[in-house]
């Protein structure tokens, strides 16, 4: 799995929503254009990376929907971009790891957001999808 930061998943991220809004699939050659258009002209790489963070499958030439797609919500967005404010952020397939720059940082987190280990300062987190966490929640 691909590592990116947080700011290149939202672009990503953002930019498959977009493509797959009113579609269920586009050719690969579509694919690429839109992004030449879009995003840049590396197209190989960006499509590469969407590939291994799995927010599109590849089949035939032709391009659909991953499962990573929507695993992040609204409010996971926003508890990223507080946490990029006050240290560092990595997204590893469906961990955060976060390394804050003061070790007494105050965290809001959401509820389904559950802290997998604490190792020097850099704590990670398993996010789990909203579905699953209203199951295991009842």
């Amino acid at each position: 799995m691909k590592r990116v930061n947080s700011r290149q998943y939202k672009i990503l991220v953002g930019f498959c929503k977009k493509v797959f809004k009113d579609r269920k699939y586009i050719s690969q050659k579509n694919f690429g254009l839109l992004m030449q258009q879009e995003l840049t002209q590396m197209t190989c790489r960006y499509r590469r990376n969407m590939l291994s963070l799995q927010l599109i499958k590849e089949k035939n030439q032709l391009i659909t929907p991953g499962i990573m797609l929507t695993h992040f919500k609204l409010q996971d967005y926003q508890a990223i971009t507080r946490l990029q404010k006050t240290g560092k952020l990595w997204i590893i397939d469906k961990k955060i790891k976060y390394q804050p720059n003061n070790p007494k940082t105050e965290l809001q987190l959401p509820d389904h957001w559950i802290i997998e280990s604490k190792y020097r300062g850099i704590l990670i987190f398993n996010v789990k999808s909203n579905e699953k966490y209203e199951e295991t929640k009842v």
